[in-house]
């Protein structure tokens, strides 16, 4: 084989492998983004304005983002 076909054939296989590669983290992301989530154990505060289990998973289910301020009551938040 000539220095230009091993060189060819050098090149088609770390192609082969790249694609290889990326098919498998295509995979995996597409996993993690369709992976249930469980609820394990539910606490009496419940973010969103929720006051059941039911509403809460709708409060999830909807894409609801529970994350916000600290009040300042709870803790000093400079210390």
């Amino acid at each position: 084989m000539t220095d230009d076909g091993v060189e060819r054939q050098s090149v088609l296989a770390q192609s082969v492998r790249e694609i290889r590669r990326l098919r498998t983290e295509l995979d995996e992301a597409e996993r993690a983004r369709t992976e249930p989530i469980a609820i394990v154990g539910m606490g009496c505060r419940m973010p969103g304005g929720a006051n059941s289990p039911t509403t809460f998973w709708e409060f999830l289910d909807s894409g609801g983002d529970g994350i916000g301020e600290i009040p300042a009551s709870r803790w000093d938040v400079e210390g």
